[in-house]
């Protein structure tokens, strides 16, 4: 074996010893941040938060749904009404009385729950979401998007108007404007039922709750 050949062994010995030691290195810093994150569990604090948001949700509504002709949808947080018929008048954006009547009950009742002091700083947007119907006589396809986009951002609005106006306390109004918000999505999200157009579930008004995942993950890391 010449001197050339020995010095290259112990010089890839060494560099391999290196780079050995400098991975055990970022082993342990990573072994270390892991265990810190176990300690501190910043994914469980945002699930159990979302999970007694969704309880409170239900225990507070879980009588009344049934008559409402509504829904609670946990996976998206979200309360849905389904009575077409008790919503609109058909093709007309004016909120009925009954549903009037329906969010006199719903909405302040509602608000108490999201203004708790368990969320209301973690909550990132109250949305109210219209879906529209599919058919307007013989348009297209896409005009009928764009007449449903239409309706179904004017629905919205008044009721939303209609919250702002008569349901909400001046001491949450405030912080009401600053979450909620209108959101008129036309046709896009239909319902299906066994593969087919449900017109009754598909045209709906939702309530939808967005928790800011990033400010509990936050706070839970800080302490």
């Amino acid at each position: 074996m010449s001197k050339n050949t020995v010095e290259e062994g112990v010089f890839s010995l060494s560099l391999g010893d290196l780079m050995a030691a400098l991975l055990l290195i970022f082993i342990l810093m990573l072994s270390a941040t892991l265990l810190k994150l176990k300690d501190q569990d910043p994914t469980g604090v945002y699930f159990n938060k979302r999970e007694s948001l969704i309880d409170s949700l239900n225990q507070e509504f879980k009588d009344d749904l049934p008559k409402w002709g509504a829904e609670f949808h946990p996976e998206k947080i979200s309360i849905v009404f389904t009575s077409p018929d008790v919503l609109f008048e058909t093709g007309k954006a004016t909120v009925k009385p009954h549903f009037k009547k329906i969010l006199d009950d719903f909405i302040p009742r509602y608000l108490k729950v999201l203004s708790d002091e368990k969320f209301k700083e973690y909550i990132d947007e109250i949305r109210v979401e219209g879906h529209s119907s599919l058919g307007f006589g013989k348009l297209t396809q896409i005009e009928a998007y764009y007449m449903n986009m239409d309706l179904s951002q004017e629905r919205t609005r008044n009721v939303l108007r209609y919250i702002l106006t008569n349901n909400v306390k001046a001491t949450l109004l405030e912080w009401t404007r600053a979450n909620i918000t209108a959101n008129g999505l036309s046709s896009s999200k239909p319902i299906l039922i066994n593969g087919e157009y449900s017109a009754k579930y598909s045209k709906r008004v939702e309530f939808r709750v967005r928790l800011n995942a990033n400010s509990i993950l936050n706070e839970a890391l800080e302490n």
